[in-house]
């Protein structure tokens, strides 16, 4: 469903490209008045289309190429939009302190875990209040744990180890190949009598393992033919 989204959010944001301009000459650190501005706008949207579809799992199917919640699909749009924010504040390029890193992501904990709790207790269909509540915690358990990803990994994740950058060479590629890898590795394991969480990391680390390496295959391939074609 997600590709369909997100084929949308960049073309809505080529037009919009413009508006953002080059990015700032100077690194600035996180701007919470943004980011509580994108949190309360992204609740409004989420409690307006609660209003009329109080049905929080309700999926909108248009035109066979976008799938997607109703609920959700206005704070997927402000994460989006915070990001090229970012990009043009240039927020994640300065290495974060561990205290803000740390609160980040307890506060993305504990509103994702408030977020399942009221999910098991209020049910499906949300009215008023409980609306309202919900989604407070699951919009800011959002934006918090996307934005507490980015924070920790700028902050410990950061390196020139080989298993780092041999990953992020192969990041792009593995997003494109992953399902042909992981559908064939589903297929021969779901009716075997194993536990659940073994086939699970099996599929996981195959998928990741040969995804990678095929990836990195074909790229080194693709050097070593366009080093062959360069005029010497």
């Amino acid at each position: 469903w997600f590709l369909g989204v997100l084929l949308v959010f960049f073309l809505l944001f080529l037009l919009l490209s413009p508006f953002f301009g080059e990015q700032d000459a100077e690194t600035t650190p996180i701007n919470g008045c943004v980011v509580l501005l994108c949190w309360i706008a992204s609740v409004a949207l989420y409690y307006g289309v609660g209003s009329v579809q109080p049905n929080i799992d309700a999926w909108l199917n248009v035109g066979f190429v976008l799938y997607f919640q109703q609920l959700r699909i206005g704070g997927y749009l402000l994460i989006f939009f915070l990001g090229a924010y970012a990009w043009k504040k240039r927020w994640f390029e300065l290495r974060p302190s561990k205290a803000l890193a740390l609160g980040v992501l307890l506060s993305a904990l504990i509103l994702l875990c408030a977020t399942v709790l009221l999910r098991l207790k209020l049910g499906g269909e949300l009215r008023g209040l409980s609306l309202l509540l919900y989604g407070a915690v699951h919009q800011g358990a959002a934006l918090l744990t996307t934005i507490a990803a980015a924070l920790c990994f700028r902050r410990w994740g950061n390196h020139e180890g080989f298993l780092v950058k041999t990953s992020a060479r192969a990041s792009f590629g593995l997003y494109w190949v992953h399902m042909i890898v992981l559908m064939p590795l589903a297929y021969l394991l779901v009716n075997l009598n194993w536990p659940t969480g073994l086939k699970f990391m099996i599929i996981v680390l195959l998928t990741l393992q040969r995804g990678e390496r095929g990836t990195l295959v074909y790229l080194d391939y693709r050097e070593r033919r366009g080093k062959g074609q360069t005029p010497s």
